[in-house]
């Protein structure tokens, strides 16, 4: 979106800059300062940049002992934007030392520096610490720190923050609204971000478009895309980054004519070229929809443009090729890029778990090791979907290692993913050490272990579990209460069925198509031939005046079979399956289990 502030300054962040401004010395760096340098894939101008840093650093630091620090306001600011380019927490603290002793602790430009500078090092906390003992805050500074706790994801915090702001009577300016839309985007909060709105009304920013971009981009991940298309017809001056913010709106909420449409008047009305952005926005959509053609019409746009190189649009393309079936198409990409970043490694290695080729993609990190670049959890979650078979453990073992190595088994995603692997290795006591040394457990990580021992056929231990993560204070959701059921179809146990259905229904989960299907299951598995009561197990589905397409109902309901249909209409709704009527004749559609081989029946123009 582009919209966080950015403290301004006129030089590059250049450290010979600072360097030049002082006699060359002569310094044996520390073992420390070897092994930074020394790390595995650095450039020799890394490297280089890297000693001018700690070259500086010295000298600044002889130069606070004699006292003489507060002409050097301007190097220290460059010192302090050179750690916040290289994200160098230590050095920045360093930085940090080295003010706090000299007679510069006041200056209003290196402590709102400061602020920014631990917040894109990832040590909001400090940033924080640094503000709280500043005697006069200016906006200046709160919009450092509203920004800084937005980029580390603290949305909350960046939410009160801006609270505390309006409490002490200053108005905030366009730097500081787009950090908290984005918190409230970011957390979904619908009525705070249109409260945050009418801030920007009242005080003459809503046609500004650094907010305007914000505020579509936050009323695109709520689904609101009137008030998308309402903030976009308002701004004055539309850039680049307006027409791409809309344009992933549409993409988001699967406005697909929409998306196109903007993506041609973008070019037509404002002469506006696409940049990496926008292909990022568009290649998705193509591979959602299968759309292979227009994925290569846009492919052949990009290359014009020579953006298909860039590791954001070739990563697109990647996905969209093997999404669209045309693996050899995405290795190709992937073989002729000449930077892969980890979100490239992560496509290819996906996308090759996703058609079962475990050689291929264990042959690919094992590339990645050998280059020296890490794997993150993305890259592991990546591999495990293929190790779904008992012959698949030692493979499984492997990538459970390789997380291990690398810091990701404490990773929740991460420890629940290697929970249903091992479930459907059938290795349940693996499963079960492995959530045992778990330090706190989710919903997901119960629920794991929950399918996968109903997914064995243990049904005991599965019952025992359910009742076990009750007790912990969690509350059970949807597949939880799926998987129960569907331990108590192979338990063939009605009476426990009916428990776990009241607790659903205390819930309000009744209308989920998981728990659904899992319902049809225990009851068939009763032996009844026909269903007790069908209001109590066939989904409540609500369907619109205009009809829904079948294969909505399909999906919903679980048909097993669906012919040459077009569109199903009800008057009300699907409760008890009484009153449904076709389109068409010769429509045959079978349930899933044979308590409803007689329940439903749809012949030609039949309404039941």
């Amino acid at each position: 979106m582009g919209a966080l502030y950015q403290y301004p300054h006129p030089h590059p962040c250049n450290c010979s800059r600072v360097y030049a401004a002082f006699p060359r010395c002569s310094i044996n760096l520390s073992a420390i300062s070897r092994a930074r340098i020394h790390k595995s894939s650095v450039t020799p101008q890394e490297i280089h940049q890297e000693i001018e840093l700690l070259e500086s650093l010295r000298v600044l630091q002889r130069k606070s002992m004699a006292g003489g620090l507060s002409a050097y306001s301007g190097e220290l600011d460059l010192l302090l934007q050179s750690c916040g380019n290289k994200k160098d927490l230590e050095a920045c603290r360093k930085v940090h030392e080295l003010i706090q002793l000299s007679d510069l602790n006041g200056n209003v430009m290196l402590n709102t520096r400061l602020i920014s500078v631990y917040s894109i090092c990832g040590s909001p906390l400090e940033a924080r610490h640094v503000f709280d003992v500043l005697k006069e805050k200016k906006l200046l500074q709160w919009n450092s720190l509203i920004s800084g706790h937005t980029r580390n994801g603290l949305f909350e915090e960046s939410i009160a923050i801006f609270s505390d702001l309006l409490g002490e009577n200053l108005q905030p300016d366009c730097f500081t609204l787009p950090c908290v839309i984005k918190a409230c985007a970011g957390l979904l909060l619908l009525g705070v971000g249109r409260g945050v709105h009418g801030c920007a009304v009242k005080t003459g920013m809503e046609s500004d478009s650094f907010v305007c971009n914000a505020l579509i981009s936050m009323y695109g991940k709520c689904g609101q895309v009137e008030d998308c298309v309402k903030v976009f017809d308002r701004i004055t001056h539309r850039n680049i980054i307006s027409w791409n913010t809309m344009i992933s709106c549409f993409a988001q909420n699967m406005y697909v004519e929409d998306c196109f449409r903007a993506f041609v008047a973008m070019q037509k009305l404002e002469n506006l070229q696409p940049d990496d952005a926008t292909m990022a926005s568009l290649l998705p959509l193509c591979a959602s929809q299968m759309e292979l053609e227009m994925g290569k019409m846009i492919h052949g746009l990009a290359a014009k443009l020579e953006l298909d190189m860039m590791a954001k649009v070739a990563n697109a393309l990647m996905d969209m090729y093997a999404k669209c079936g045309c693996l050899v198409n995405s290795r190709t990409l992937f073989d002729k890029m000449h930077k892969r970043n980890i979100v490239s490694w992560n496509t290819m290695i996906g996308e090759c778990s996703r058609k079962g080729n475990l050689e291929e993609a264990l042959g690919l990190l094992l590339q990645m090791h050998e280059l020296g670049l890490k794997a993150d959890y993305i890259t592991i979650l990546a591999m495990l979907p293929i190790c779904d078979e008992p012959r698949e453990l030692a493979k499984l073992q492997e990538i459970h290692a390789y997380a291990i190595r690398n810091g990701h088994q404490s990773d929740d995603l991460v420890g629940n993913a290697l929970i249903a692997a091992y479930a459907k290795c059938g290795a349940m006591d693996c499963a079960d050490i492995l959530f045992k040394g778990m330090g706190f457990k989710t919903v997901c990580s119960w629920n794991a272990l929950i399918g996968g021992y109903a997914q064995n056929g243990d049904a005991n231990k599965a019952t025992q579990l359910f009742h076990r993560m009750g007790s912990s204070g969690l509350e059970p959701d949807s597949f939880s209460i799926g998987s129960i059921l569907l331990a108590s179809a192979h338990l063939a146990s009605l009476r426990n069925g009916k428990e776990i259905h009241g607790c659903l229904l205390r819930r309000g989960l009744e209308n989920d198509s998981f728990i659904s299907i899992s319902l049809l299951s225990l009851e068939d598995s009763g032996g009844y031939g026909y269903v007790m009561d069908q209001s109590l197990v066939v989904l409540t589905l609500f369907i619109d005046d205009q009809g829904v397409k079948v294969s909505v109902i399909e999906h919903k309901l679980g048909f097993e079979t669906m012919r040459d249909v077009g569109t199903v209409e009800t008057d009300k709704d699907l409760g008890i399956c009484r009153r449904i009527v076709t389109v068409r004749p010769s429509w045959f559609p079978t349930f899933h289990g044979r308590i409803y081989s007689e329940a439903l029946m749809v012949k030609f123009i039949t309404i039941y």
